[in-house]
């Protein structure tokens, strides 16, 4: 089934669909625009070489090319009746700075995202399509980990989807010993930072919770307990 008569199907019950791009992790972009010669389309090392160690390669964020193709993706979304776009992988590369180097870029990382989604909020804004994106649940409190500054973007977006899964919190996060054991404990904490953060912007917080077993096992239990600390954290969605 094609886009549109996927959306058309869902419509059709009721459904709301939401559109996740993938967006600067794109190896095969990466790599396609490697082997043409494009370079300054992909983060490199800092001695100018691939930077595809961890991820197959990512696409340069800095670079106008890149950005382009990128809002072309959600307006083609948009016009074929996708409710929202939520972005995925809006960021760099997770690690050192010290480690990669983007091409072009004339302001920091951080500012650089945003002004992505602002170009992206003005192309989708003739369709009425929502854009959201998601983002690291660190992003609350260190926005130069990967490049998402959460106040600075919600600017230009209707929600951050914060991934707030406790078991990608290490120990002492936010004063939670063990926060894949304690899901009610750092999903309140993390999220009650991210409501601040996007106080005044207009955006909104829509998390993304865990009902996967990773360390500790979830179910039902642990599943409700996510849910309660997103109410009791002023988030009904």
């Amino acid at each position: 089934m094609n886009l549109a008569d996927a959306v058309k199907t869902l419509h059709d019950k009721g459904v709301r669909v939401i559109g996740r791009l993938v967006c600067f992790n794109d190896p095969s972009y990466a790599q396609w625009a490697w082997s043409h010669g494009k370079h300054n389309q992909v983060i490199q090392t800092p001695d100018g070489g691939y930077y595809g160690s961890t991820y197959g390669g990512f696409t340069n964020f800095a670079n106008p090319v890149v950005r382009r193709y990128q809002i072309d993706l959600a307006v083609a979304a948009a016009k074929l009746g996708v409710d929202d776009v939520l972005y995925d992988y809006v960021r760099r590369p997770d690690g050192p700075l010290s480690t990669m180097k983007f091409p072009g870029l004339k302001t920091s990382p951080e500012r650089s995202i945003a002004s992505f989604l602002a170009e992206t909020r003005a192309a989708l804004k003739p369709y009425k399509t929502f854009l959201g994106a998601s983002v690291f649940g660190v992003a609350a409190t260190r926005p130069t980990e990967v490049a998402q500054d959460i106040p600075m973007m919600a600017e230009h977006l209707d929600y951050v989807s914060a991934m707030v899964y406790p078991s990608h919190w290490a120990p002492g996060e936010y004063g939670v010993r063990d926060p894949n054991a304690q899901p009610y404990d750092i999903v309140l904490r993390s999220l009650q930072d991210f409501q601040k953060d996007v106080r005044g912007t207009g955006a909104r917080v829509v998390p993304w919770l865990q009902d996967f077993s990773l360390g500790v096992d979830y179910g039902p239990a642990q599943v409700g307990a996510e849910i309660q600390a997103t109410h009791d954290a002023g988030i009904d969605e």
